[in-house]
């Protein structure tokens, strides 16, 4: 089975009100509005308005803590000073850190861990692999990681600055300006799916990223390499193929119903009552902005009105 498992506002300030619709547009009764899909171009950055209702920014983000990504995209820090309240699919705390390791890592009084789940083979694989990207690891500590979790991180890019990533420097960037943050789901929301695979799935999912080293390189290359173009239909194009590349189709469309489908249902129903209330902003997964089911889409579904901010 192949399998890809990617990582990869306050109101406005006066001169930001340009971005978007005049009342009289957004208010007519059948406004001259193009989709967003239809018109999208380079950009991470959306501002969010409604007719009589108030607005904010959407900004995709990206699993890296190379500081260089948001420094190039001023506006993205412009728009979030400008807030009221900060939204992101997680919120960094130590309280989060120590939940995500009892989800990721085998509790300490099992003694059995990875190698025995994996097999002797397919751990020394897996080992070899982890040490070459993040050669600080002690193998004890990566014996304590489930499959699941291991195939996870033989995935990861490897770190590149301070280990802080986007979102969690978005989150203190927000903390320093004084503006309130949340989160829109949980832990356990993140991670339900993968408690329920079956060991042998998971052993595959390992088997996999081993098998797919260079592979999973160019992949991420490729995804870095759009992320800095700020292109958005090419980072969907990546997550589409990854999806496609899982053979087994019932796993295939199971996985992309978790990661994508259901999560941006969620996170939507959890963005719309604060959208009414003004001033926000939401940072969230780039893969989660584009396509049919995507983000932007739901919210125009919504009664939404979208412009492109950078």
């Amino acid at each position: 089975m192949k399998w890809r498992f990617l990582l990869l506002l306050t109101f406005l300030a006066p001169a930001l009100p340009a971005l978007g619709f005049t009342q009289e547009e957004l208010c007519a009764e059948n406004p001259a509005y193009v989709s967003i899909s239809e018109r999208i171009r380079p950009g991470l950055l959306f501002y969010v308005e409604k007719c009589g209702g108030a607005s904010g920014f959407v900004f995709g983000t990206i699993h890296s803590d190379d500081p260089s990504l948001l420094e190039a995209n001023p506006a993205v820090i412009e728009a979030l000073k400008t807030s009221r309240l900060a939204l992101f699919e997680l919120v960094e705390s130590q309280e989060l850190q120590q939940e995500v390791a009892r989800y990721m890592i085998y509790p300490a009084q099992q003694r059995d861990g990875l190698s025995h789940a994996l097999g002797l083979d397919l751990y020394e694989q897996a080992l070899t692999h982890m040490q070459r990207l993040q050669p600080e690891m002690p193998p004890a500590f990566f014996d304590r990681y489930r499959p699941w979790a291991a195939a996870i991180l033989l995935q990861y890019p490897p770190q590149t600055a301070d280990g802080v990533v986007m979102d969690a420097r978005l989150q203190r960037l927000a903390i320093a300006q004084g503006i309130a943050i949340e989160g829109l789901e949980t832990a356990s929301e993140q991670f339900s799916f993968f408690q329920t695979l079956p060991l042998e799935e998971q052993r595959l999912m390992v088997s996999d990223a081993v098998g797919r080293v260079d592979e999973i390189r160019q992949t991420n290359r490729e995804l870095f390499e759009a992320y800095r173009r700020k292109d958005l239909l090419s980072i969907q194009d990546i997550g589409e193929t990854s999806f496609a590349a899982i053979e087994d189709p019932v796993f295939s469309q199971k996985l992309r119903a978790f990661l994508i489908t259901d999560r941006n249902r969620t996170m939507v129903s959890r963005i719309l009552p604060r959208l009414q209330e003004g001033g926000l902003f939401v940072a969230i997964g780039a893969l989660h902005l584009t396509g049919d089911d995507g983000i932007l889409s739901r919210l125009e579904d919504e009664g939404y009105f979208i412009t492109q901010a950078d």
